[in-house]
């Protein structure tokens, strides 16, 4: 019985420890954008970049692309990458208009965050993987 008491208190000191660490990483990454905010007034491209920067390390990305909605269209913002795979910084000023199936036209259609855990399993990707 002890036994298993103490396996349970040790579970919820694990997820407590989890909770913490998850919150410091936000806290800080909210720090990090704010400090950049003052340090750089009227500059968006580095306040983008620092909130890409942490946003890919608190999800554990690899790479990141931060776009800007603008002219019914997409452009690329900045991007980060923390794999060896990227090159470049692949920002362009060239507006992009979604497919209606990818993600980013929902996003242009609601206005609201869309989650994509795997796009190799969004309509989109199959769609185009078919028509190239």
């Amino acid at each position: 019985m002890i036994a298993i008491e103490n396996t349970r208190l040790l579970n919820e000191l694990r997820q407590r420890t989890a909770d913490l660490t998850e919150s410091l990483e936000q806290q800080t990454a909210t720090s990090e954008v704010l400090k950049v905010i003052s340090s750089s007034p009227g500059e968006l491209e580095p306040v983008f970049k620092t909130m890409l920067e942490n946003a890919t390390r608190i999800c554990e990305a690899n790479f990141g692309v931060l776009q800007l909605y603008e002219s019914a269209g997409f452009r690329v913002g900045t991007t980060h990458c923390t794999a060896r795979l990227c090159s470049g910084s692949g920002a362009s000023g060239t507006n992009i208009s979604p497919h209606p199936l990818h993600h980013l036209a929902r996003v242009a259609a609601t206005k609201q965050v869309v989650q994509v855990p795997d796009l190799t399993v969004e309509k989109s990707y199959s769609y185009s993987r078919r028509t190239s």
